[in-house]
């Protein structure tokens, strides 16, 4: 009777055993290839530009090089997918976020006080990726296009509010590490560097009445991402 409680014991211990060596095999063989999608959000800052270039409204004293500070919060979703290789995963990923980024300015006019506005309302990108598998974490560096929504305002003494937006195109650099904490579900956390180049901004004052700006604008984001790896 003793023999065959020790019997079963040593089954049930050989059992677990076998159970945890199976389970250490699937972590080693995880592998970060596939499709995936995911929600991220985060918050950036910058400094942006409004360079006047022209008017129809008459001299414009101090609209030189206006330097603005940016900063606000950003969030929307990603789409990718990668390929490993060894330790080295290869991907490509596309992003979109809805952005409350922006940033205001006094200008010193010496004859009707000026406020002037810059407004990033969107941010796409579009990545390549290279990374370096350990397991479940991935370091990697990521770059590639970047396009966003820009609004530029002028308000002059409370007479006149006019905008004018613009589409503007740059690129984008930095890196990430994230951690697969289950076989589908991976978390992390991304910096990147982000110039949006230069565009000409219209504001309209009336039909025949307007100010011109080249506008340009950099940011630096950090966002948090979750993502659901497609198996």
């Amino acid at each position: 009777m003793r023999c065959s409680y020790f019997v079963a014991l040593a089954a049930v211990l050989s059992g677990v055993v076998a159970m945890t060596a199976v389970s250490a095999q699937a972590e080693d063989q995880f592998k970060w290839t596939g499709f995936y999608i995911g929600a991220n959000a985060g918050g950036s800052s910058g400094n942006s530009s409004m360079d006047f270039t022209a008017s129809q409204n008459g001299p414009c004293f101090n609209c030189g090089d206006l330097p603005l500070g940016l900063s606000g919060g950003l969030a929307g979703g990603h789409i990718g997918y990668q390929q490993q290789v060894g330790a080295l995963v290869l991907g490509l990923e596309g992003s979109y976020d809805w952005s409350s980024i922006k940033g205001s300015q006094n200008a010193d006019n010496r004859t009707i006080p000026r406020v002037d506005e810059v407004n990033v309302s969107s941010l796409a990108t579009i990545n390549a990726r290279v990374g370096v598998a350990n397991g479940r974490w991935l370091g990697y560096a990521t770059g590639g296009w970047a396009t966003a929504d820009v609004t530029a305002n002028e308000s002059r003494a409370n007479r006149f509010d006019v905008s004018g937006k613009a589409q503007h195109s740059g690129w984008d650099a930095g890196g990430g590490l994230e951690y697969a904490a289950t076989n589908s579900v991976v978390v992390g956390i991304e910096y990147t560097h982000v110039d949006l180049g230069t565009a000409s901004h219209q504001l309209d004052f009336s039909p025949r009445v307007f100010d011109v700006f080249d506008v340009h604008s950099t940011l630096d984001v950090v966002k948090g991402r979750l993502s659901w790896k497609i198996n």
